[in-house]
């Protein structure tokens, strides 16, 4: 019938992407863009070649292996457990906090590069943080930026940017190797995506 066709119709246009770039949301939606973008970066960046960097220290060819092992353990941890301590902080609040935590995981990588224990353990932490940002910030887009008719749209191409991100990390791993920088600097370069999400999360007020 005309009045269902109209509808659905109506629906499909407030869904659109050009609804994200309309009414207040171009701000939000290109910060909440670059915040999935450096913080998947950060994720594959970690998964991709932190095992070749491992290698170039004084510890055994496991590290790498463990070191992944651990950020992966302790990004399924994080993601689990994401809700429950956004409900206690707060969205914004929280994530923002696992920035900070961020920072200093990488801060105190580049200080423990050498010692086994320490990094796979801090491989751990930061896997439990930036899995646990990509999480919440789903959640920051529901319940901070996106009303119910263009939610899905917002998500979906928030995720679809970090998806460029995640291929992104890899080269940049690739860079860091072809202007030889040791595996202490490369974890120093690391604080810079982690700074630039974190500054989009902070000035990304919608509501």
């Amino acid at each position: 019938p005309a009045g269902g066709y109209s509808y659905v119709s109506d629906q499909r246009k407030k869904g659109s992407v050009k609804e994200l770039f309309s009414q207040g949301f171009l701000g939000p939606t290109i910060l909440l863009w670059i915040a999935c973008f450096f913080n998947v970066l950060i994720i594959y960046f970690v998964i991709s070649w932190i095992p070749s960097l491992l290698r170039t220290t004084e510890l055994t060819r496991d590290a790498g292996v463990l070191a992944v092992t651990a950020f992966s353990f302790g990004g399924m941890i994080g993601s689990l457990a994401q809700g429950a301590l956004m409900n206690r902080f707060g969205v914004r609040r929280f994530i923002l906090m696992e920035f900070v935590a961020c920072l200093c995981c990488f801060g105190a990588l580049s200080a423990v590069s050498s010692n086994l224990i320490f990094s796979v353990a801090l491989f751990g932490l930061l896997g439990f943080m930036v899995n646990g940002i990509q999480a919440g910030l789903n959640v920051f887009a529901i319940e901070k930026i996106y009303p119910l008719s263009i939610r899905a749209t917002g998500i979906g191409w928030a995720g679809g940017i970090g998806r460029i991100g995640s291929m992104t990390g890899p080269l940049l791993g690739g860079l860091f190797l072809t202007f030889h920088l040791t595996i202490n600097q490369v974890y120093l370069m690391a604080l810079l995506p982690v700074v630039a999400a974190a500054i989009a999360t902070f000035f990304n007020k919608s509501k």
